[in-house]
C-alpha cells in the first residue's frame, strides 16, 4: 500500500486537483461534542485523519468576538471528551494543518470553511482573512480556480462556503463554494451544481443529507459516483453522510461498508469524498482509485 502520509507524492504535478480522488471528512473536528449520539461524526481527531490520508476537511465555525470556535451546528467541538474541556478553535485546526504540511510538503489540504452558527456574515470572512490568511499567505492557495497539484503542494486550498461580506472587492478569496446548494429534502436524489462563478468551472455536489441510509446509498451516492468524470473544469464531491432517520454512526456504518466494497471492486476516478467516521481502510481504498495517475 502507498505511504498514506505522503500519497500525493507519486501523482503528477500537472494533474488538476479536481481530477484526483480524495478522501475527506464531514464535520471533521466533531470527535468530542455534547449530545454525541446525534452530533458526533468522527472517531478520530484531525491530526490522525491527516496521517490516515484524509486531504479534505469540513470545518464549521461560530465567530464569537474575534474567536473562531469550531462547531457542529450549535454544538461546540472540544479537545477532550469532558463537557467543559477546552473548545477547538480554527487557530488549532490551522496549526494542525501547517504542522502536517511542514512534515509532508508533497501533500495539499483542502479546507472548507463555513459559518455554521451565529449571524456575522458581514464580518466573518473579513476577520477570518485578517487572522489566518494574511499572516500566512504563502501557505494558502487562494485563486478561484482548480489548480494543478504542483501549484498547491505544501499549501492549504481554501474552499469558501461563506459569503465575502465586507470583503466583496477582494479577489484572493479561494474557491467560491458560497453557492453550495442545499439538498435537505427527500423529493429528489439528484446532485446539484455549485457554480464557482469564475466563468468556466463548477462542482457537482451530492449532499442529499435527508435520505434514509438505504436510499442515500442506492439513489444518491452510487448514481453520482457512476456519473463522475475527471475534467479540469468540473469537480465531483460526494457527501456520504446523512441525517435521515438514524444516528450518524449507524448510518455511516451501513454506508461506509458498502462504499468500501464498491471501491474495492471499481477502481476509477470519483472525485472528492466527505465521510462520517472515516477509517484507515476506507481512506486507503479511496486513495487507491488514483493508481493510474503517476508522475
Amino acid at each position: 500500500m502507498t505511504d498514506v502520509k505522503n500519497w500525493m507524492r507519486s501523482l503528477s504535478d500537472d494533474t488538476p486537483l479536481c481530477a484526483i480522488t480524495i478522501p475527506g471528512t464531514h464535520n471533521s473536528a466533531s470527535r468530542f461534542v455534547s449530545a454525541s449520539w446525534i452530533t458526533k461524526c468522527q472517531h478520530t481527531d484531525i491530526p490522525r485523519q491527516l496521517d490516515m490520508g484524509v486531504r479534505l476537511l469540513d470545518i464549521r465555525m461560530e465567530l464569537k468576538g474575534n474567536t473562531f470556535t469550531v462547531v457542529h451546528a450549535i454544538i461546540d467541538c472540544r479537545k477532550k471528551r469532558f463537557l467543559f474541556s477546552e473548545k477547538i478553535t480554527f487557530a488549532d485546526v490551522l496549526q494542525d494543518c501547517l504542522s502536517f504540511l511542514d512534515a509532508h510538503p508533497t501533500e495539499t489540504l483542502l479546507v472548507s470553511i463555513k459559518e455554521d452558527d451565529g449571524h456575522n456574515g458581514d464580518v466573518f470572512f473579513e476577520r477570518f482573512y485578517k487572522q489566518f490568511i494574511h499572516p500566512n499567505k504563502d501557505r494558502w492557495y487562494l485563486k478561484n480556480e482548480f489548480p494543478p497539484l504542483g501549484e498547491c503542494r505544501g499549501k492549504i486550498v481554501l474552499l469558501r462556503r461563506c459569503g465575502l461580506g465586507n470583503c466583496r472587492e477582494q479577489t484572493d478569496t479561494g474557491l467560491d463554494f458560497s453557492h453550495w446548494p442545499d439538498q435537505g429534502n427527500r423529493e429528489s436524489s439528484e446532485p446539484k451544481i455549485c457554480d464557482l462563478h469564475n466563468g468556466k468551472q463548477t462542482c457537482t455536489v451530492q449532499d442529499r443529507y435527508a435520505h434514509y441510509q438505504k436510499e442515500k446509498w442506492e439513489k444518491c451516492i452510487v448514481p453520482a459516483m457512476q456519473k463522475a468524470v475527471a475534467d479540469k473544469n468540473t469537480a465531483c464531491l460526494h457527501a456520504t453522510s446523512t441525517a435521515g432517520g438514524l444516528l450518524p454512526f449507524v448510518s455511516s456504518r451501513y454506508i461506509n461498508r458498502r462504499l468500501l466494497s464498491y471501491l474495492n471492486g471499481n477502481r476509477r476516478y470519483y472525485g472528492w469524498f466527505m465521510a462520517d467516521f472515516i477509517t484507515q481502510e476506507l481512506c486507503e481504498s479511496i486513495i487507491a482509485c488514483n493508481d493510474g495517475i503517476t508522475a
